[in-house]
């Protein structure tokens, strides 16, 4: 199973990292296959906390 995580301009690290981390329990504790894969709108993902 391949997840795909669309990341905004902006994004809030903690509201990523609770899918990021709910997957890696499905694949470690559950045996699931499961890759998490994240794309944006640009090369370099930014989040809320990055600033230019």
């Amino acid at each position: 199973m391949k997840i795909l995580l669309l990341l905004a301009k902006g994004f809030e690290t903690m509201e990523f990292s609770v899918f990021v981390d709910v997957m890696g329990w499905a694949r470690n504790d559950y045996g699931y296959d499961v890759e998490v894969v994240t794309c944006g709108f640009q090369r370099q993902a930014v989040s809320s906390f990055m600033s230019r």
